[in-house]
């Protein structure tokens, strides 16, 4: 869990170093974790990142054109990965990023 210490007056900090409570700052703590987020998406065989997933669509960051059909949308969060199929109904347009699928 993200331990952050907000250190608005000059106070000591229980997770500071004494040097770092000179000066209003904002510290984290060591335990610090930022998650290693992929997005993609596989439909005949390309692999497209994905910028963003919401409810029935998700947000290219490169626009490719493909015919409607299958995809596999794979979601990895550090060592955890979800493989989902969809069907993109609308296929992919060249000037669109935005992706529509059930």
């Amino acid at each position: 869990m993200d331990m952050l210490c907000f250190s608005r007056w000059i106070v000591p900090c229980v997770s500071c170093s004494p040097d770092e409570t000179l000066y209003p700052i904002i510290c984290v703590a060591k335990t610090a974790h930022s998650a290693k987020v992929r997005l993609r998406l596989l439909v005949n065989g390309d692999d497209l990142e994905v910028a963003q997933v919401g409810d029935g669509f998700c947000v290219l960051r490169e626009a490719r054109p493909h015919a409607a059909g299958d995809a596999q949308l794979t979601i990895s969060i550090d060592d955890h990965t979800e493989t989902h199929n969809v069907f993109h109904c609308h296929g992919i347009a060249a000037d669109s990023r935005e992706v529509a699928f059930f």
